[in-house]
């Protein structure tokens, strides 16, 4: 562990993504169908990973974030949306209601 662990929050997940030339980028419009956009890509909105830390706010996010060691670059906070409408909720609760059963069955 960093110098820096004991001082941040829980820190859940914390990931880093491989060069852009192995990634795909799928491009969504109203023109057509979807299209794939092989890499590499840019630097200008380029992520190279993503954490997921649990703070009781936006502030006390940007805060802790202010002190990362970094030289260089951009950290985007963003929250974790957990309503996505009366829909998708009611489907993805059906989704986790049939992998629990799946899951039941294979543990028999």
């Amino acid at each position: 562990m960093g110098p820096y662990a004991g001082s941040f929050p829980a820190i859940y997940v914390a990931e880093g993504f491989p060069a852009s030339s192995k990634g795909v980028r799928i491009n969504f419009s109203t023109d057509g169908p979807a299209k794939p956009e092989y890499g590499p890509f840019g630097f200008e909105n380029h992520v190279a990973g993503w954490w997921l830390w649990e703070f009781d706010s936006i502030e006390q996010a940007v805060q802790r974030v202010e002190t990362i060691p970094f030289k260089e670059g951009r950290v985007e906070i963003r929250s974790i949306l957990e309503d996505f409408g009366p829909e998708i909720n009611e489907r993805l609760k059906n989704m986790k209601e049939e992998l629990a059963k799946k899951s039941q069955n294979v543990t028999k």
